[in-house]
């Protein structure tokens, strides 16, 4: 009675290291760990949007003053402390008033002359974001080609006639005549049979335009 006593303990565990061999050999695998061969890759995380925005994001200027300037926003979501810029737009354009506080301000951008340049916003905590400006007042526009007119060949330029000079006819001069009133008398031989009686007759001689004697 006393060995059986102490072979019981013995024998519950002979039977217990059996069963545990049967249940190995039965084909269970579940309870086997898993291998790293079944492990899924670790999902990428997605990329986180900036943390200052700027709208618009770039300017471009067709003019040079204060008639051209606008204005930008520059904002920061739950954002309370202070925005500053630093500028690389010396002498090309301006922005007023240089710092801000959040979640957003408002600058002015004035254009100074033809150029590209940025300016860069930034918050306390370094986070930045770039405004892109271009001033293009006074694009060069191309020369147009002159164009050259045709060369004509030289034309002779005619001889002028010569105007025949009128001839005037002369005007005859009319020859002076001669005359007497009466045209006749009769005038007595100053002797003789036939001499006439003493009486005597006047004859005027004349002669158009002439003056001698």
């Amino acid at each position: 009675m006393a060995l059986s006593r102490y072979a019981r303990p013995g024998f519950a565990v002979v039977i217990g290291g059996l069963l545990l061999g049967l249940a190995a050999c039965g084909g269970h695998s579940s309870a086997v760990l898993p291998s790293a061969q079944g492990e899924q890759p670790a999902l990428s995380q997605p990329r986180s949007k900036p943390k200052i925005a700027i709208v618009p994001a770039s300017l471009v200027f067709k003019g040079i003053g204060a008639a051209f300037a606008r204005h930008v926003v520059v904002s920061e979501t739950h954002y309370k402390g202070k925005f500053t810029e630093k500028s690389a737009c010396a002498g090309v354009a301006r922005a007023v008033p240089a710092s801000g506080k959040g979640p957003s301000f408002k600058p002015k951008v004035t254009p100074l002359k033809d150029g590209k340049c940025a300016i860069t916003f930034f918050d306390a905590k370094k986070h930045s974001a770039k405004l892109e400006i271009v001033v293009a007042a006074s694009t060069p526009r191309p020369s147009p080609t002159p164009t050259r007119a045709p060369t004509s060949a030289p034309t002779n330029a005619p001889t002028p006639t010569p105007t025949p000079i009128p001839v005037s006819t002369p005007t005859p001069t009319p020859i002076p005549s001669v005359g007497a009133l009466p045209a006749s008398v009769d005038i007595c031989p100053g002797s003789g049979g036939d001499a006439c009686t003493p009486d005597s007759a006047v004859v005027t001689v004349s002669q158009s335009g002439f003056t001698g004697s």
